[in-house]
């Protein structure tokens, strides 16, 4: 039987940094994984369990249960195993601190914001009993909380260390003992009922009046707590208004003492703590109140808990200057509101780095120091890449194109990156020059396959290939930095059921990208037809995100938000609402036509060009006072014949001047063979006349099921 290991020994694949903790189940480590190269909260379980066979076979069977929950909401387990005998599960690293630590440094938090935390935990209880697993131990202590000063903290639930699976099996405790925390356990379980469903969304009714009060519903030692859950009445606060009333209303459906009258699933309750969330809740509200100061000598921070921290609380934590947390490794958000949510949070970086500098900011050798858009054989000229496919029983990517600049016009394309499905670009490894990436969807819908070639100057060699565990719908991916450590990184969403997005960034880590973690979701209406644009709108060195929806029902046009990054997630900002239902079809991008460091959002509408003629016109929208501003239509309609026209924009500073342009591609014509290229030339802002600059060739005569696109960010 191996011994515990300690701080600088290691264990197994796992160098031990420090200690973060210790309970019943066994000690928690901070840990380097050697072997994926990152930082995990490795649990190193306690020799009751490595010594008794019955317990150790149950806690890789419910180990492995654990591993396959997928739940933006619920820490996730990356391996498991034994080390001479030694039983251990190396989980999510989480550089923060936990609801209880808060709640007893700071007091309560607003009934909106209650609600929304509680109703992520709902959302990983929900997650969890789907797949067959019951928590046991829901209580503050075991819900994580991120960042100090979030509107809209993200939350997820921790700590499955005596969960159970729903197979009557009980969990990692000995018979006639009771698992869970007196606070907060279900009146049946104290008459000695197994763990269920039923008493998750009690726990967690327990804890929306802790995070509400700012203390557990009962009080007194564990048998006076015992005998309150079974025979005193569900607390109510005092208070008249709206909001009040409906908390009270799901406290007692949710701590109903028969569970046959609390909610139904974690489901139901989580739709109820969104709906009170949504009825009171403002994202622009201040944050959580800061902590009393005290007038005795300030101590030293302690160390931070972890993902899976100890069992039982241990002495006050260190952490950072407001409410818990500081996730490593993952960033989502609750939906609040039923739009496309996102948190406002003060992230630790500065804003971007200096470009050809890596994650240290050490200089990277043949870095260009000072990058032009664009510019693909590092000439300091913006050129084009352009994909293309054709349909012969289904889609067939065909060799992609660069297509260099001279300054004034465009050269012969060159094919110098083999067949590339829907690439995008970016400067993934920070060395100032753009590369390729490429993600392709699994068979079955449980993957994704993450291929970056890296742009050497005069073509692309394949850098990376990757494969992520991606479980449902995929849905849009781009590149953008928006972590701000001058590396782009990858941005994908996916939708679970019909009317819930997850919007996930995986990190840059210079030769490829981290595993993607949360950085935003939206409910509360389907969104197949939402798409979004990639730039730095608001100056900031940090990528964001432009979101365009389509108005639901019988309303003409369509909605732009912009999500800003502030480095390890999204945060929404107002809508604007154009009632033109050109732009529900328009093609943009996005393009800091101007030079100033602020990306523009540029447009390419249809307009009318006579009678039985459609033209296309450039339409420039700002991010200015906190939202987008109205598109201004700043070019001229041209005239395109009598069929709708190909609606294809793109960016890039092909002439070099630090405006970057507005590049157009056209249809493929099938009697030239070709699709013209044509350029608006950006002067400080003011975009000419397009000019036809060069053209793309088909592989066949004809074009025949040809197409062709611009490769952008996204």
């Amino acid at each position: 039987m191996g011994a515990t290991p300690r701080q600088g020994e290691t264990f197994g694949r796992y160098e031990i940094e420090r200690r973060l903790g210790a309970g019943g189940m066994g000690v928690v480590h901070l840990a380097l994984d050697t072997r994926m190269q990152r930082r995990v909260a490795l649990k190193v379980m306690s020799t009751q369990i490595a010594e008794d066979p019955e317990l150790l076979a149950r806690f890789h069977r419910e180990a492995e249960t654990l591993a396959r929950l997928d739940s933006p909401h619920i820490t996730t387990i990356f391996d498991h195993g034994d080390v001479d005998g030694t039983p251990y599960l190396a989980m999510q690293y989480v550089a923060g601190g936990d609801l209880g630590t808060q709640l007893k440094q700071r007091g309560p938090v607003p009934t909106p914001l209650a609600a929304a935390i509680c109703a992520q935990v709902a959302e990983a209880l929900a997650d969890a009993h789907t797949a067959g697993v019951v928590h046991r131990d829901v209580k503050p202590a075991n819900v994580l909380v991120r960042d100090p000063d979030a509107a809209e903290p993200f939350v997820y639930l921790s700590d499955f260390g005596i969960a159970q699976a729903q197979t009557g099996e009980q969990g990692l405790t000995r018979a006639g003992s009771v698992a869970g925390s007196w606070a907060y356990l279900a009146p049946e379980r104290a008459h000695g009922a197994p763990a269920t469903p039923a008493s998750d969304i009690y726990a967690l009714g327990c804890l929306l009046h802790a995070c509400a009060t700012g203390r557990a519903p009962y009080a007194g030692s564990d048998v006076e707590m015992a005998v309150a859950h079974v025979n005193e009445p569900v607390p109510q606060l005092d208070g008249t208004d709206t909001s009040t009333v409906e908390l009270n209303r799901v406290l007692r459906l949710a701590m109903a003492k028969d569970p046959a009258e609390r909610y139904a699933s974690a489901g139901d309750l989580r739709a109820d703590l969104l709906a009170l969330a949504r009825g009171a809740y403002d994202p622009g509200a201040a944050p959580l109140p800061t902590p009393t100061p005290t007038p005795t000598t300030t101590p030293t921070p302690p160390a931070a808990p972890a993902t899976g921290a100890p069992d039982e609380p241990g002495p006050s934590r260190g952490r950072r200057t407001a409410l818990v947390a500081g996730v490593a490794a993952v960033a989502v958000l609750a939906v609040v509101g039923g739009v496309l949510g996102a948190q406002a949070l003060g992230g630790d970086d500065d804003g971007a780095a200096d470009g050809g500098s890596d994650a240290t900011g050490a200089a990277i050798e043949g870095a260009i120091a000072d990058p032009v858009a664009g510019d693909w054989d590092g000439d300091g000229l913006g050129d084009l890449r352009v994909g293309r496919w054709i349909w012969r029983d289904g889609i067939e990517a065909l060799p992609a194109l660069m297509v260099p600049s001279d300054g004034s016009a465009f050269g012969e394309a060159v094919e110098d990156a083999g067949r590339v499905e829907l690439p995008r670009t970016g400067d993934v490894d920070g060395d100032g020059r753009p590369d390729l990436v490429q993600v392709v969807e699994s068979l079955d819908d449980t993957e994704v396959e993450v291929t970056t070639w890296r742009g050497t100057g005069d073509g692309v060699e394949e850098q990376s290939e990757q494969t992520f565990t991606w479980r449902t719908d995929f849905g849009f991916y781009g590149v953008g930095d928006f972590d701000g450590d001058g590396r782009d990184d990858l941005v994908l969403t996916r939708n679970r059921g019909e009317k819930l997005m997850i919007v996930s960034v995986a990190l840059s880590n210079g030769a490829g990208f981290e595993e993607p973690v949360e950085f935003a979701s939206r409910g509360g209406r389907a969104n197949d037809d939402d798409l979004f644009a990639v730039g730095d709108f608001d100056g900031d060195g940090l990528d964001d995100l432009a979101a365009r929806v389509v108005n639901g029902g019988d309303a003409v046009g369509v909605r732009f938000k912009v999500l800003l990054s502030t480095g390890d997630r999204f945060r929404k900002t107002a809508d604007v609402r154009i009632e033109d239902g050109r732009y529900g079809v328009a093609d943009y991008t996005a393009a800091d036509i101007d030079g100033d460091g602020a990306d523009e959002l540029v447009h390419l509408v249809t307009d009318r060009w006579g009678e039985d003629e459609y033209g296309a016109t450039l339409a420039v929208q700002r991010f200015v006072n906190g939202s987008f501003g109205t598109p201004e239509e700043v070019v001229a309609p041209t005239s395109g014949g009598p069929d709708f026209p190909f609606l294809e924009v793109g960016a890039s500073d092909v002439d070099g001047d630090g405006d970057e342009d507005v590049v157009r591609l056209l249809g493929f014509d099938e009697t030239t063979g070709t699709a013209q290229v044509e350029v608006y030339l950006s002067d400080d802002g003011t975009l000419a006349e397009p000019v036809v600059w060069g053209e793309v060739p088909c592989t066949t005569t004809t074009c025949d099921a040809e197409s062709a696109s611009l490769v952008s960010s996204e």
